[in-house]
C-alpha cells in the first residue's frame, strides 16, 4: 500500500469515527477500526503517524466522557500477543486494554482472563503490573469446570513457572494489603510513603495502581484470589503460604475461607520444605540487610509483617524440624520476637518454645555456631521477664536444654549454676519446678570440673542441702550424685544428710545413690573402690557433727541434742559399717 493510500485510509477512518453521533455508533466504529488503526503507528511516513495520533487523541477525549462505550478488548489482546508487534504498537494497545477491560461485563472479563495471563510472558515490568491490576478484581467472576484437568488446562500455569511466580507474588501482595490502602494512596501522593507491614514501597505502589480499591472491593478481590488458588490450578506447596497469610486477615469472610482451604491441604504439605520455609521466613522478617551480600534497593525492601500475621506463621516453624537448621533466620526470628520492637506475650512464648525445638532437632554442627548466643539470650530473658512466670519458666528450661547439648558452654563458669540454685529458692512454686528441671538437665555438664570449680560446687550443694525448699535439696542430691565420684567424702556426707529428709523422693534418691549396685558383674574390688575410706569418712562426719550440734540445723528431742535426725544417724551408721566391711575384705 502506497503512502497516499494509507493516508486516505486513515482519513476515512477519522471521518467514520468523527461522524459517530451516538455511543452505539462510536462503539461499532471502534470495534471495526481501533485495532487496525493502531498498527498504522508502524508507518514509515511521519504524516500518517501524526494523523493516527490525532485520531487517538480524539478517541480518548470521547471515551473519557462515555463510560458505557465498549472497546474491542479481545482483538486488542490478540494484537498485543502478536510477536511481530513493535513496542510502539504494544504500548498504545495496552492503554486501550486498560481502558476497555473494566468496561466489559463480568462474564466477559472472566472469559478473557486466560488471555490476560498469556499476555504476561516476556513483557516489561510496567506492562505486567498493568495487566495484573486488571486481572485481580476479575478473579471473583470466574466459573470453573468441575474437572481438575480442565481447570488446569484453562490457564496451563504449571507449565509456566515464571508466570506462576509472578502471579503468586502479586497475589501475596494483595493479600498483605490492608483495608485502609485507599487512604494510603492519597497520603503517598502528598508526602513520604507509609509502607504497610509485609510490603515494600515498590510493592505497595504496584498493587495500589492509579485507582486503589475501596475496602469492599479489596475484600472481594481477596476472596477471588482464594477461590482461584483453591481450584487446583497451582501446586499446593506454591499456595500454602498465601493461605497462612490470608487466614490472619481482619475480615472474617477472608480469614474463614483461607482457614478452610489451609485445613484441606494441611496433611499433604511437607513442612520441612526449604522452599516453603524460606518464603515464611522472608514474610516474617521482611528484607534483612546482610553485609557482603548484594544490596536490595531501598524501595524494594520489605517491612516485617505485623504481630497478627506472625502469630499465624510461628506455629508452622514449631511444626517443622528443618526450620531450626535455617541459620541465621532461625536465630534472628527468636531474638526479634524476644527483644525487638512491638513485643507480644504469645510471640515471646512461641520464641522460647522454638529455642526448645532448636535444642531437640538442630544438627550438632550448626548448633555449635549459635549455642552461646542462644544461651546468653535466655539468661538475659530470665533477668528481664520478671512479670511473666510462664515465659521465665520456659527460658529456665531452655538454658538447661542448651547446656545439655553444649555442656562446655556452662562447665567452666559456676556463676550460672549458682544463680539457678538461688532461683530455686526465690522463685514462685511453679517456676521453681522449671528451675529444678533446668538444673537437672545441666548436671551432666559438670562431671569434669577442675579442682577449683569442684570445691566451689561442693560448697554450693552443701549450702543448699539445708534449705527449707524441697526443690533446692532435691537438686543438691542430684548434683552430689552426678558431679562427684562415689568415693568422694563430702558428697557422700550430703547424701547421708538427705537420707534423713522429710520428703520421700529426696530420701529415696539419696539412699539409692548410697547403696552399691549388686549385679553379677560387680566384684568386691569394684565395690571397695566405689566407697570412701572408712577412717576418713568417720573423721569427716565427726567434724561435721560437732559443727551442726552448735548450729540451728541440730536435732532436739526432749533434753537431748543431736547433730542429725535419727533416720540420718541410722543411715550413717549403716554406711560406715559398709565402708568398714569392704576394707576388711
Amino acid at each position: 500500500m502506497t503512502a497516499m493510500d494509507e493516508n486516505a485510509l486513515v482519513e476515512r477512518v477519522f471521518l467514520r469515527i468523527g461522524s459517530a453521533d451516538t455511543d452505539e455508533q462510536l462503539e461499532v466504529a471502534l470495534g471495526k477500526f481501533l485495532t487496525p488503526i493502531l498498527l498504522k503507528l508502524n508507518s514509515s511516513e511521519d504524516g500518517i503517524r501524526t494523523k493516527v495520533m490525532e485520531l487517538l487523541v480524539h478517541i480518548n477525549k470521547r471515551l473519557k466522557s462515555r463510560n458505557k462505550v465498549q472497546l474491542p478488548v479481545e482483538a486488542l489482546l490478540t494484537q498485543f500477543q502478536d510477536p511481530t508487534a513493535t513496542p510502539f504498537v504494544t504500548n498504545f494497545t495496552i492503554l486501550y486494554i486498560k481502558m476497555g477491560y473494566p468496561r466489559l461485563e463480568q462474564v466477559k472479563q472472566a472469559e478473557l482472563l486466560p488471555m490476560l495471563i498469556n499476555c504476561l510472558e516476556g513483557r516489561p515490568v510496567n506492562q505486567q503490573n498493568s495487566l495484573l491490576l486488571l486481572m485481580i478484581p476479575a478473579l471473583q467472576y470466574l466459573k470453573f469446570p468441575s474437572s481438575a484437568e480442565k481447570r488446569q488446562s484453562m490457564f496451563q500455569l504449571r507449565d509456566k513457572p515464571q508466570i506462576s511466580k509472578l502471579l503468586l507474588d502479586y497475589m501475596m501482595d494483595i493479600l498483605l494489603l490492608p483495608y485502609s490502602a485507599h487512604a494510603l494512596a492519597s497520603s503517598t501522593a502528598s508526602g513520604p510513603v507509609t509502607v504497610p507491614p509485609g510490603l515494600s514501597e515498590y510493592g505497595l505502589k504496584r498493587v495500589l495502581g492509579e485507582n486503589p480499591m475501596n475496602p469492599e472491593s479489596l475484600e472481594k478481590a481477596k476472596l477471588g484470589i482464594l477461590t482461584f488458588l483453591g481450584a487446583d490450578i497451582l501446586a499446593e506447596s506454591d499456595i500454602v503460604c498465601h493461605y497462612i497469610i490470608a487466614s490472619s486477615d481482619t475480615r472474617h469472610s477472608v480469614a474463614t475461607s483461607a482457614d478452610m482451604e489451609l485445613k484441606r491441604i494441611m496433611g499433604s504439605i511437607d513442612w520441612n520444605s526449604t522452599e516453603i520455609l524460606n518464603k515464611l521466613y522472608r514474610i516474617f522478617q521482611g528484607t534483612v540487610v546482610i553485609k557482603g551480600q548484594t544490596a536490595v534497593k531501598p524501595e524494594q525492601r520489605r517491612v516485617p509483617v505485623c504481630t497478627r500475621i506472625r502469630l499465624k506463621i510461628f506455629p508452622f516453624f514449631l511444626k517443622s524440624k528443618e526450620a531450626v537448621s535455617m541459620f541465621p533466620s532461625c536465630i534472628q526470628v527468636v531474638f526479634d520476637c524476644l527483644f525487638g520492637a512491638n513485643l507480644n506475650a504469645k510471640l515471646r512464648i512461641m520464641a522460647v518454645q522454638f529455642v526448645h525445638h532448636i535444642c531437640y532437632n538442630c544438627d550438632a554442627t550448626k548448633f555449635k555456631m549459635f549455642d552461646a548466643v542462644l544461651l546468653s539470650g535466655m539468661v538475659k530473658l530470665i533477668g528481664e521477664a520478671k512479670e511473666d512466670n510462664k515465659l521465665r519458666s520456659l527460658a529456665y528450661v531452655a538454658v538447661g536444654k542448651i547446656a545439655r547439648r553444649s555442656p562446655e558452654r556452662v562447665a567452666k563458669d559456676i556463676t550460672l549454676i549458682q544463680q539457678f540454685f538461688e532461683s530455686v529458692c526465690q522463685e514462685d512454686v511453679e517456676t521453681r519446678l522449671a528451675v529444678q528441671e533446668a538444673l537437672s538437665l545441666m548436671s551432666d555438664a559438670f562431671r569434669q570440673l577442675d579442682p577449683t570449680n569442684l570445691k566451689l560446687m561442693e560448697a554450693l550443694i552443701m549450702q543448699y542441702m539445708d534449705k527449707t525448699e524441697p526443690q533446692a535439696r532435691s537438686v543438691a542430691v542430684q548434683y552430689a550424685v552426678a558431679v562427684f565420684p562415689s568415693n568422694h567424702i563430702p558428697s557422700r556426707y550430703i547424701l547421708l544428710l538427705a537420707s534423713g529428709d522429710t520428703k520421700d523422693d529426696i530420701r529415696g534418691e539419696a539412699m539409692k545413690a548410697l547403696t552399691p549396685t549388686s549385679d553379677t558383674t560387680t566384684t568386691t574390688a569394684t565395690t571397695k573402690s566405689s566407697l570412701p575410706d572408712f577412717v576418713q569418712m568417720t573423721q569427716y562426719i565427726k567434724e561435721k557433727a560437732s559443727q551442726r550440734k552448735e548450729s540451728h540445723q541440730r536435732y532436739t528431742t526432749g533434753n537431748t541434742v543431736l547433730p542429725f535426725n535419727p533416720t540420718a544417724y541410722t543411715q550413717m551408721l549403716i554406711y560406715l559399717r559398709m565402708c568398714l566391711y569392704f576394707i576388711r575384705c
